[in-house]
């Protein structure tokens, strides 16, 4: 979707979001027992090509590295 339509979509019907694959894949990926330390998604759902770069935006007092994410944004 592109920003427009994110910002005028109408809200998701209670609990539609269950549906959505974010959600399968948190519950998947998540479940109990919960250690400190998590190495994130490590599959798709589906077959995909390609690869995903995923980042922990937990609060820290560093800056984060833009410079990282604006050469990982420009990759092909």
């Amino acid at each position: 979707m592109t920003a427009a339509e994110v910002r005028s979509s109408r809200p998701a019907a209670d609990r539609a979001w269950r549906d959505a694959p974010f959600f399968r894949s948190l519950t998947r990926f998540t479940p109990p027992p919960f250690p400190l330390q998590s190495s994130g998604l490590r599959e798709a759902e589906s077959p995909v090509e390609g690869f995903f770069l995923t980042a922990d935006l937990c609060p820290t007092d560093k800056p984060m590295d833009r410079r990282f994410l604006n050469a990982a944004a420009s990759l092909p």
